[in-house]
């Protein structure tokens, strides 16, 4: 007699816990930020740097999806600490230059989503370790996005106001330097003593740009696709060096030479 055996069901997987769920939005964001600084403001698509930049963030969220081990949520935290740690000099210039209102939006953004990535990561793993593991979102958490969320806001719509400037009929009026390809135009400009020295700043680049003149305390931004103004007058004879100040632009070879004479 054939000997029946019951079917034993098998044990229903637990929910995902919810901040488990926001490190993996936060990667997939992450990704989708990277191809849209590349596609819509740098107008170029690195598809190395896409990889470079996207594949590990993938390849967490991926893990975060599939495994269950407690440590495991730690990759997302870890990956968002290192694009912290590996870009903290672009952050922080971008988020004080508003007036590069897009790149000034894509750091907030990108910064926020870090954060949060970091503060889901390490409390889901703590959450892993606990005697009793509630999967629902902490009222920490919930309350710390919010607060993220409506600084972003905040600073991006300060960021829109109407800035005060130069008129485009008296800029048009003024000598041009035009900055292109991450180059100035003029590699080498002159002036003199006691002489005012106005020049109207173009940027034809997307990314955004600055002159600078540390040794004459000139700095002035020059957002991509407008004009602005550079005003200053040398107060002794030398050779001084202009450059922007965006990380990397030096470096790849925005600088150039004023000459002031007696």
């Amino acid at each position: 007699m054939a000997s029946l055996t019951a079917a034993v069901p098998a044990a229903a997987r637990p929910p995902r816990p919810a901040l488990i769920t926001w490190t993996i939005a936060s990667l997939l964001l992450g990704v989708a930020l990277v191809v849209y600084l590349q596609v819509a403001i740098l107008r170029s698509f690195d598809p190395p740097l896409a990889l470079i930049f996207g594949t590990p963030a993938l390849v967490f969220a991926a893990l975060l999806a599939v495994l269950r081990g407690r440590w495991v949520p730690l990759l997302g935290a870890l990956y968002w600490a290192l694009v912290l740690a590996a870009n903290a000099l672009y952050f922080a210039y971008d988020l004080t230059h508003p007036e590069f209102l897009e790149s000034f939006i894509i750091s907030i953004t990108m910064s926020l989503t870090a954060l949060i990535g970091v503060a889901a990561g390490v409390g889901a793993t703590v959450q892993n370790y606990r005697p009793a593991c509630n999967p629902r979102l902490p009222r920490w958490f919930a309350t710390g996005v919010s607060v993220l969320a409506g600084l972003g806001v905040g600073a991006v719509l300060v960021a829109l106001l109407p800035r005060p400037g130069v008129s485009a009929a008296t800029l048009a009026q003024l000598p041009a330097l035009i900055t292109a390809q991450t180059r100035f135009g003029q590699p080498e400009l002159h002036a003199q003593v006691g002489v005012p020295v106005a020049l109207r700043l173009e940027n034809l680049d997307p990314s955004g740009h600055s002159f600078d003149i540390d040794e004459l305390d000139v700095h002035a931004s020059m957002p991509p696709g407008e004009a602005a103004l550079a005003l200053f007058t040398p107060t002794a004879p030398g050779i001084y060096t202009f450059y922007c100040n965006v990380p990397g632009h030096r470096e790849a070879g925005m600088i150039g030479t004023l000459i002031v004479t007696p």
